[in-house]
């Protein structure tokens, strides 16, 4: 059997140790085109975030094809107010009354991040990434 010495030893756990910790670009990077699993994103034509009844929101920050459609649904209890940054206002939701939904259309690639006017928390809040 042959002798291992200390220093293979130690580059093995410090490569391993390098290997283990390497980033996947995912939503931290908002130049990455992927999931935080390093999965390729496909736009899609429409997508739907929705304002759960326990007040969360489920698929907040889709990805959709130019000219594709959000449509926020309020399954909540609450009226909920959903507003994009500057001059995106055109995306503003206005009033969701719970059991409503209101449909918007994205013809501008970018990101287009919003927030719930009337949740300071800012746990309602994400973005919508409109590719070609």
């Amino acid at each position: 059997m042959r002798n291992i010495s200390w220093a293979t030893i130690l580059f093995m756990v410090l490569a391993t140790a390098l290997l283990m910790g390497c980033e996947i670009e995912g939503d931290d990077n908002p130049d990455a085109v992927g999931d935080a699993t390093g999965d390729t994103v496909v736009p899609v034509d429409s997508a739907t975030i929705t304002v759960t009844a326990q007040k969360t929101l489920l698929n907040s920050r889709p990805t959709i094809k130019r000219g594709g459609t959000v449509t926020f649904v309020n399954q909540h209890s609450e009226t909920h107010n959903f507003k994009f940054d500057g001059a995106n206002s055109h995306l503003d939701t206005g009033d969701i009354l719970p059991g409503g939904s209101q449909t918007r259309t994205f013809s501008t690639v970018g990101r287009f991040t919003y927030e719930d006017l009337y949740e300071s928390t800012g746990v309602l809040s994400g973005y919508v990434d409109v590719e070609w």
